[in-house]
């Protein structure tokens, strides 16, 4: 009688025992996965009496021209950072000069017309940009050279060491090299390592981390895509795919090559903007400018 009774008690036990798998269920909760968050850049177009601002940034290129109408004059703040800057370049031992500056659309109308009366169109518009789409015209962009130098509105002046001091430095006091070393199918013009733009501390600190020209920084850069690579991706996923059942008539007809049709690919637009900032104020004062003989031509 009593193994029956320690049978049943154990039986009982045993059944009122949680399983194994019971214990890893309520003793681990499975964890959330948070998904981090993708922050899609933005930007804020604007076009006020001809003149298009992005995030409050004047934007003129090959594509955004300024009207005739709109002389503004030199910017005040950009000509006091760079004043500043010059000035921090001094004790460096590095002697900047200003070769250019603000510049009407009269102004830049004169200067284009004799450059391609000089060298032609085609070759003009690789250096000089037709009135109406002049960074001089802004009042925001400089053209800088050395004292000594003999290599000033020339590539070369990149390699010298006023101009590796400018490259390094000009983001501290608001510039940016407007038109990068490799950046031509960008910008549309060649390297021009002494031409800079005023675009505030914040947004060139932001361009010169990351390499970007400000189509780029602006969202307004559309790259092309390579057709080619596409085309042929998609020509190998067709041959690797299975067929269907076929009709006697294509039976016959599959030991013959045939002759794939190459699709049309679209490019897209990438939109990458970074955060804005208060648009950069501009003055009214009107100012000519005088163009040196003994400067070289190369100038936008």
């Amino acid at each position: 009688m009593k193994r029956i009774l320690i049978a049943s008690v154990l039986l009982l036990s045993s059944c009122s025992l949680p399983s194994t798998s019971e214990k890893s269920t309520t003793e681990a909760p499975q964890k959330k996965v948070v998904k981090p968050k993708v922050t899609v850049p933005q930007y804020n177009k604007q076009v006020i009496k001809g003149v298009t601002y992005i995030n409050g940034i004047i934007i003129v290129n090959k594509q955004i021209s300024l009207p005739s109408t709109y002389n503004p004059g030199e910017n005040k703040e950009a000509r006091a950072a760079l004043n500043q800057m010059i000035k921090d370049a001094a004790q460096d031992n590095m002697h900047l000069v200003i070769r250019s500056g603000y510049r009407s659309y009269a102004d830049q109308q004169a200067l284009y017309n004799s450059f391609v009366a000089k060298d032609g169109q085609a070759m003009a518009e690789t250096y000089s940009a037709k009135p109406g789409q002049s960074e001089h015209q802004t009042g925001l962009a400089f053209d800088i050279g050395s004292r000594e130098s003999v290599a000033d509105m020339s590539i070369q002046f990149g390699q010298t060491e006023e101009g590796n001091w400018l490259k390094a430095h000009a983001h501290e006091y608001g510039f940016i090299i407007r038109y990068g070393k490799g950046k031509t199918h960008i910008t549309g013009y060649q390297y021009e390592p002494w031409h800079i733009r005023y675009v505030g501390k914040n947004h060139a600190a932001r361009l010169y981390r990351s390499g970007q020209t400000l189509e780029e920084y602006l969202g307004v850069y559309k790259p092309s895509v390579n057709k080619k690579k596409v085309t042929q991706s998609k020509a190998a996923n067709t041959k690797a795919q299975p067929t269907t059942e076929m009709t006697t008539t294509e039976q016959s007809t599959t030991e013959q090559p045939t002759i794939e049709q190459t699709p049309i690919v679209q490019s897209s637009i990438v939109n990458k903007q970074p955060s804005s900032e208060m648009p950069i104020s501009t003055e009214q004062s009107m100012s000519k400018i005088q163009i040196s003989t003994e400067q070289p031509l190369f100038t936008r």
